[in-house]
């Protein structure tokens, strides 16, 4: 019902091609103007879309470490495609994990995701951007890195930047996870700030909280990092965080790119 709901608002607006380019699925592709406005580094997901007709790939390395076990994941891939002016079509795998215990690496592989991202509302006065968000995990993985369930999750997404340059943003979801053969509500919420050093580099922090039903306990993180863009269509960037409670990993550093055609 979520998605349907989703796709139905999305769908409703769609409005004229504005460039006669061909690009994704034989459709005319808006112009590349502005920035990449990736979703990458950090917990948080900006509300904007890619435009109609793009492709826009995210992807990195994160090393992780937690009670003295080191885990190292890639290619933290995320493929994000430009359906209407309002809308993307989301398919995220973060990928295979090796956990380094005791000195013997043992690999994993992740879930799959499958979602969409609407644009609802621009910045206007004191309201933010804002965003919906919603998708699928599927139990495509294996070991410790699978749910062994089909687990869906909704999301509400914000952005406002400030007439000085800094943006506040913020997410919130709420999900339905798989655990052990039991089924647990868990929600997650972030909110930080970004401030652009340039026209090419920006700086983030941003703080991030998992609750998960059945006593399990909450989890605090703070992370932050770097971005850098050699072009309107390429982001670098470099991150890390720590974890401010026993739940969460003590420490994760990681870095990455996006880029979007």
């Amino acid at each position: 019902m979520f998605l349907a709901g989703f796709v139905a608002y999305a769908l409703a607006p769609v409005m004229p091609s504005i460039s006669a380019e061909r690009h994704l699925f034989g459709w005319d592709a808006e112009p590349l103007t502005g920035t990449i406005r990736a979703d990458r580094p950090g917990f948080s997901t900006n509300p904007q879309t890619v435009p109609r007709g793009r492709l826009q790939i995210e992807g990195g390395y994160q090393f992780s470490e937690d009670q003295g076990v080191d885990r190292h994941t890639l290619p933290l891939l995320l493929i994000r495609a430009g359906l209407t002016k309002k809308l993307e079509l989301r398919a995220s795998w973060d990928g295979s994990s090796w956990t380094d215990e005791n000195g013997r690496f043992e690999p994993e592989a992740s879930d799959m995701g499958l979602g969409l991202k609407a644009h609802l509302v621009e910045q206007s006065r004191l309201l933010p951007a804002i965003g919906l968000l919603g998708s699928l995990s599927l139990p495509t993985g294996n070991g410790g890195s699978t749910s062994n369930g089909v687990d869906p999750t909704g999301g509400l997404l914000w952005d406002y930047e400030l007439a000085a340059g800094p943006s506040l943003f913020g997410t919130l979801l709420m999900s339905s996870v798989t655990d052990d053969d039991r089924r647990f509500f868990e929600a997650a919420n972030a909110v930080g700030v970004s401030l652009p050093m340039n026209d090419r580099f920006g700086v983030f922090l941003e703080y991030s909280g998992f609750y998960r039903t059945g006593g399990v306990g909450a989890a605090h993180n703070l992370d932050g990092g770097f971005t850098y863009l050699p072009t309107d269509n390429l982001q670098l960037d470099i991150h890390g965080g720590v974890g401010i409670n026993g739940r969460a990993d003590d420490c994760l550093l990681g870095t990455g790119l996006a880029f979007r055609f």
